[in-house]
């Protein structure tokens, strides 16, 4: 027997529908478009920053640039260059300089890292698609028992940790205004985080009274 929409749509199970559509597309979003739960640091998404004209610092600089390069030039003209490096057995000359060695390898355990960040935010999303399916469980029993509520309890508890991620993220930005350093990151992303913490706290709230008043 499929459940009728008035079965659905009663007082104690609006908290575990709305707490299906909330987490339905944040769970959309961990799992496809990670780079928005993140900062710009950790991002490889970052739309490049429009660069600004230059300054006198800036000239300053490129004029300097370029005066070392002339003196690069006159060096290598006048100064006999060091030998190349001798080939290895594979007819590849080995490197000698170990700096372009560091650099690559830093790149590849930063990839690395990214991708294991983006497989933690893909499990993430797993587990609020699987709070879903449970949500949607008891949604079509025909009536709210203990049972339910025991489980409206438990999905409340949850949303305790999204809430103080975005407390925490109304803070660091505040910090970061302070210092004239910008935003932390996706401020605005879904409403960016000051309307996190209220549809959280307030699932929040609505979940254990459904809990509480069985």
């Amino acid at each position: 027997m499929s459940p009728s929409i008035s079965s659905i749509l009663t007082a104690h199970k609006l908290p575990l529908l709305l707490h299906v559509i909330i987490e339905t597309a944040a769970a959309f979003t961990f799992i496809f478009k990670p780079s928005r739960q993140l900062p710009p640091s950790l991002s490889s998404a970052n739309p490049d920053k429009t660069s600004s004209p230059p300054s006198q610092t800036s000239c300053a600089a490129q004029t300097q640039t370029q005066s070392s390069s002339y003196d690069s030039h006159l060096s290598r003209r006048f100064i006999p260059s060091s030998p190349s490096p001798p080939p290895s057995s594979d007819g590849i000359a080995t490197p000698t300089n170990e700096t372009d060695v560091d650099d690559g390898k830093t790149k590849s355990e930063a990839t690395t890292a990214r991708k294991e960040v983006d497989l933690i935010l893909l499990n993430y999303g797993g587990l609020l698609l699987t709070s879903n399916l449970i949500s949607l469980v008891f949604l079509a029993r025909p009536v709210f028992d203990d049972l339910a509520g025991l489980v409206s309890l438990c999905m409340a508890s949850y949303h305790v940790w999204p809430a103080w991620r975005a407390l925490t993220r109304m803070r660091l930005y505040a910090a970061a205004v302070e210092r004239n350093a910008g935003g932390t990151g996706n401020q605005k992303f879904l409403g960016g985080p000051a309307l996190h913490l209220v549809i959280h706290l307030g699932l929040l709230g609505g979940l254990v009274w459904a809990g509480v008043s069985v």
